[in-house]
């Protein structure tokens, strides 16, 4: 399927721990969940920052990086100097990289 909606360009997206979900963010804001099956939208959250990266393990929901922030399950998990990158997610631990550092954040 094509799913269209975002505005801008896409920055990441990530698959729910069943499968069935898709999750995008994009530079338009927002971030998008989508059935994998049919690809209709399902669901739309508006932001006042960028989405830069999206992170899930099979156990937990996504990790969305905005702007200066890390939301954990729908908290803020960190705030940083710069805008992290490339988030990976295992179990309880968040890894990015923020400008020329590595972060690790924990979740509880």
């Amino acid at each position: 399927h094509e799913m269209r909606g975002h505005t801008s360009r896409v920055s990441s997206v990530a698959f729910s721990p069943d499968g069935q979900r898709i999750v995008s963010g994009s530079y338009d804001k927002t971030v998008r969940v989508w059935s994998a099956e049919t690809g209709e939208e399902l669901r739309m959250f508006e932001g006042d920052t960028d989405v830069a990266w999206l992170a899930r393990d099979s156990a937990r929901s996504p990790v969305i990086a905005r702007g200066h922030q890390l939301i954990l399950e729908g908290v803020v998990g960190a705030t940083f100097e710069g805008s992290p990158k490339k988030l990976i997610q295992r179990n309880n631990r968040v890894a990015g990289i923020v400008g020329n550092n590595i972060f690790v954040v924990a979740i509880e």
